[in-house]
């Protein structure tokens, strides 16, 4: 289907960005292949879900990604989401719920205690 290839492809722009990026393990996930661990792989404890969508369903794709994060055994993850008209994925929006955010902050503190307010 035409949802199908835009998908796809927004999915490999992600890899390809996130291999210019300082990841080059970085690699689309084929479909179906396994438990559902995201679109993206090569970033360690890190779920990747894409999405190339007009309308978008929050309560699913955060639902999805917290059942990827389970499968994954990852310690976050996010959705990547492509901005209308706008072909730079580092320009796309990186979107996650508020506790896997903060969860985020909680660990770079506690790797960097010099960022503790």
């Amino acid at each position: 289907s035409s949802q199908k290839r835009k998908g796809n492809r927004a999915e490999l722009d992600v890899a390809r960005w996130l291999q210019t990026m300082g990841h080059p393990r970085a690699a689309r996930i084929q479909a179906g292949t396994h438990d559902d661990c995201g679109d993206i792989s090569g970033i360690a404890g890190v779920v990747i879900e894409v999405k190339d969508r007009q309308t978008h369903n929050w309560k699913q794709y955060f639902g999805q990604l917290a059942t990827q994060i389970i499968n994954a055994d990852a310690f976050t993850g996010v959705l990547i989401v492509k901005r209308p008209g706008e072909t730079d994925p580092g320009k796309w929006l990186a979107v996650m719920p508020g506790y896997e955010w903060i969860n985020l902050i909680n660990i770079l503190e506690e790797a960097r205690p010099d960022l503790q307010s």
